[in-house]
């Protein structure tokens, strides 16, 4: 599970309980961007970022290459999310984007055009794949062949950040300020302020999909915040002053954040909390 990414050409992943710096090599030539926004599916690594950057992993190692050659401009991206079968989607300042690899020298075809902020999607039970876009103001819903159609409409003073998607019928949002948004197909959005006026970045379910998930969310000054139930959120206290950009987690006693200046928090019921140095960090189980 690749974590996130930044502008020295680095990732932060967890595999096999560790987390680890990960040099993507080459990666000045491929772009002077930064990277933006990583999905992992098995041994299928995608990574997007700024100036329509859009790279995959070779396989057999930790390389990257480009997905595409058609140079277009895809505005600055910071979402992807791959339902298998080789197809990307990609999101960012200039909407959502998806592509084909079976056709590598195919364009990338525009979803629609309003600027997208993050990506969650999801394999359902009987097999069914679903994904959710995170706009300015609104959820975008998107299911196997169906074209992207609206899901929610969040407020207009919400300022979102990261969504997750619970199930098909379910995506908690969270936001700047510590609000947070649970979100049901075609309703009126439950929102509320969180136990903190911060900002949140990324949210992360674990313990099934439906809307009793254990849920984390960080942010801003090591914000790490635990749902317990429908609109119930507690905080966490990490004696983390960074902010945290990335959450994901294995079981509710068990996960990882990553933000500023390499910090890594690594969480486990054994040890508590632990801060990483920049390098090999172990997270006991």
């Amino acid at each position: 599970m690749v974590l996130g990414g930044g502008s020295l050409g680095s990732v932060i992943a967890s595999r096999d309980g560790f987390a680890t710096f990960l040099p993507l090599r080459n990666f000045s030539n491929l772009t002077s961007g930064s990277i933006q926004g990583i999905w992992v599916g098995g041994e299928e690594i995608y990574v997007v970022g700024t100036k329509s950057l859009v790279l995959k992993r070779k396989p057999g190692d930790w390389s990257l290459i480009k997905v595409s050659e058609t140079n277009q401009d895809l505005g600055d991206l910071s979402a992807v999310w791959s339902p298998g079968d080789r197809i990307i989607y990609v999101a960012g300042t200039k909407g959502l984007w998806s592509f084909s690899e079976a056709d590598p020298t195919a364009n990338w075809q525009s979803s629609f055009g309003d600027p997208v902020r993050a990506i969650s999607g999801l394999t359902a039970s009987g097999g069914g794949k679903f994904a959710y876009a995170l706009g300015e103001h609104k959820v975008f819903f998107h299911d196997n062949a169906k074209p992207w159609d609206k899901f929610a409409e969040l407020p207009p003073e919400f300022q979102p950040t990261a969504l997750w998607a619970m199930d098909a019928e379910n995506v908690i949002v969270v936001g700047k300020n510590g609000r947070i948004c649970e979100c049901q197909r075609n309703q009126t959005p439950s929102c509320h302020n969180a136990e903190t006026s911060r900002d949140l970045f990324a949210v992360f379910g674990v313990m099934g999909a439906n809307r009793n998930a254990v849920v984390y969310a960080v942010g801003q000054q090591g914000t790490i915040l635990k749902r317990q139930r429908v609109g119930r959120w507690v905080p966490i206290a990490s004696l983390i002053d960074k902010d945290l950009f990335a959450v994901w987690g294995s079981d509710p006693d068990h996960f990882i954040a990553v933000g500023a200046e390499r910090t890594v928090a690594i969480r486990s019921p054994e040890v508590g909390f632990r801060q990483g140095p920049p390098g090999v960090v172990q997270r006991r189980r």
